[in-house]
């Protein structure tokens, strides 16, 4: 890789928004936001959520996720590490938008040991690295079952 590129490079920091997608626009697919502070880990996960049709939002921080929720975003789906650097963690970012959203499906990704009394009702917890089959498979189904008159936060 040139020395030039490297410096286009996101940083931890970073946030990329593919949107803002409006709610009476969005595709047939769910709204992801995918919360995560290792860019390349972020990249291949919105790819994968990108290609399997969703409609993936990026956060590379639990501070700039927050931002986005303040702000109004709709979400169908948060998927977010647990770990983010910085003083938000994925267990903040997923109270914060279970409290905007009490059904909100939420899907948890990390290397870090799932904390049962940290999750929020009804997530679900992918130790990461994790197959992409089975982060597919895992939004598909609490989606389903919030689509479905399910309370997934209940």
């Amino acid at each position: 890789m040139a020395l030039a590129s490297l410096a286009q490079l996101p940083t931890v920091a970073d946030r990329i928004i593919i949107g803002p997608i409006e709610v009476e626009n969005r595709p047939d697919n769910a709204i992801v936001l995918l919360v995560e502070d290792e860019w390349l880990v972020r990249m291949e996960m919105a790819d994968a959520l990108t290609e399997a049709g969703f409609a993936v939002i990026e956060a590379g921080s639990g501070e700039a996720a927050l931002d986005l929720l303040a702000r109004g975003q709709h979400i169908d789906l948060l998927v977010t590490d647990i770990r983010l650097g910085g003083g938000i963690s994925g267990w903040n970012v997923a109270a914060v938008a279970r409290d905007g959203d009490p059904n909100l499906p939420v899907v948890y990704a990390s290397a870090n040991p799932p904390d049962k009394a940290r999750m929020v009702e009804g997530s679900a917890f992918l130790d990461k690295p994790s197959r992409t089959d089975l982060l597919l498979s895992t939004c598909a189904r609490l989606l389903a079952e919030c689509r479905s008159g399910g309370t997934v936060g209940k």
